[in-house]
């Protein structure tokens, strides 16, 4: 958009509005991103917690059903039918 001289001072006007636009948007921008980034971390550490509960929670369940099953054989295997 091609900006004409106006005698009547409109255009340091519209250069000054446009300006103040330019501005706002950019601080509305920072804003919006840091909250953004902010729940973008929230949410992945989220995801990285349940994963590991994913992980950690089977692995200690079969864990104990192992151990219950070598105590119960151990136990078993030491009596005499």
């Amino acid at each position: 958009m091609k900006l004409t001289w106006r005698p009547n001072g409109w255009h340091w006007l519209w250069i000054v509005i446009s300006i103040l636009y330019l501005a706002l948007v950019a601080t509305f921008t920072m804003r919006y991103w840091t909250i953004i980034q902010g729940e973008s971390r929230a949410t992945t550490w989220t995801i990285i917690w349940r994963m590991a509960l994913v992980w950690v929670v089977p692995c200690l369940t079969f864990y104990a059903l192992g151990s219950a099953a070598a105590w119960v054989w151990r136990s078993l295997r030491g009596r005499k039918l």
